[in-house]
């Protein structure tokens, strides 16, 4: 069994337990227990009376003990099938929080037929989603049945529908409406999906080629491994999306691959029972994650000029009468500005 404590009591616990086998296992085999007590194996004669449930007994109880720790075994195995699937009767509940306080639920439920049903809700001042949303999967983990409804962070109504049939792809939201023949593997992102369908992206994003899939109605996502904490005796893993905006969005699995938690920025994060304990290493991992991207980044793609530099055809804004004036030259020499004006007027000069 799995109790709520920490990872080193169980082990202690199960050193204790070995230890304490062992010495019962000892004492069976080299003492009997007679009338006068206890004895030696070798110390007892023929004529003393041992107790029925002494040595006699000994083959039984080491029988039953193998049966017993067998049954254990099977039991335990069974229990690392992933934890999404032992749910797949009841429901999954993560919570929402805001600035580090409560501020809603979402709930994940699998289905008897194979559909998941999400609802996600919160409040923040008022304001904030709650979608209810339904989908299907194929063998690869893409949709290839969404429908969502609800409201939007502004409380703005929401529908929304997805489907692939006879190898097209069609999907309708209140922004867009669309279909498109399919050649092979997309995966639809919703305009207004909960969190989950993040972990859904991911997982299918690690089954495919290359962890790289086409998205709907258009781009592309790729996805790789980041940071891992611990939490218990198991590992949360960091898997950070690329293609989905300006910077990428890191979702949280557990060891079974299902979702840990989704942390956007410090503000905003949702997270499983489970992993609610991590929230705090997740987002610290997170935030050294994308220090180390942007420093990458700046190391990579920063172009020193080799002398002077001239932006052309700039706009000038100038404050004291809110005035502006196209077709500016700016001439900037290291870190400084050095002069702006007309075009004509900003010459390069042997430096530039």
């Amino acid at each position: 069994p799995i109790f709520e404590a920490p990872g080193w009591i169980m082990k202690a616990f199960v050193v204790l337990l070995a230890i304490g086998f062992a010495m019962t296992v000892f004492v069976s085999w080299n003492f009997e227990m007679t009338p006068e007590g206890m004895k030696r194996t070798q110390d007892v004669s023929p004529g003393d009376v041992i107790p029925y449930w002494s040595r006699r007994k000994y083959a039984k109880f080491m029988i039953t003990t193998a049966v017993i720790a067998f049954v254990l075994s099977a039991a335990q195995l069974l229990r690392l099938t992933p934890a999404f699937h032992q749910v797949a009767g009841g429901k999954r509940t993560d919570k929402i929080f805001i600035l580090g306080n409560p501020a809603g639920t979402q709930t994940v439920e699998r289905q008897p037929d194979d559909t998941t049903r999400a609802e996600y809700s919160y409040n923040d001042r008022g304001r904030g989603d709650h979608i209810i949303a339904t989908w299907k999967l194929d063998g690869a983990g893409a949709p290839i049945e969404y429908d969502g409804h609800g409201n939007d962070y502004m409380k703005a109504p929401i529908e929304e529908h997805f489907e692939i049939k006879n190898g097209r792809a069609s999907w309708k939201n209140r922004s867009e409406q669309g279909e498109r023949a399919l050649a092979g593997e997309a995966f639809y992102l919703p305009m207004n999906a909960p969190p989950e369908f993040f972990g859904v992206l991911t997982r299918a994003l690690l089954k495919a080629p290359n962890h790289k899939l086409p998205l709907l109605p258009a781009g592309e996502a790729t996805i790789e491994r980041a940071a891992t904490v611990t939490v218990g005796n198991g590992e949360l893993t960091e898997c950070c999306i690329t293609g989905l905006g300006f910077s990428p969005e890191s979702v949280w699995l557990d060891r079974d691959n299902n979702t840990a938690a989704y942390i956007s920025g410090g503000y905003f994060s949702v997270v499983s029972a489970e992993s609610e304990s991590a929230v705090a290493q997740m987002r610290s991992a997170q935030e050294k994650t994308n220090a180390a991207r942007w420093e990458r980044h700046a190391r990579t793609l920063t172009h020193v000029p080799r002398g002077d530099l001239i932006i052309r055809n700039a706009r000038l804004f100038d404050p004291r009468d809110l005035r502006v004036t196209p077709a500016t030259s700016v001439l900037i020499s290291g870190e400084r500005i050095v002069r702006f004006g007309p075009e004509a007027e900003i010459k390069p000069s042997a430096n530039t």
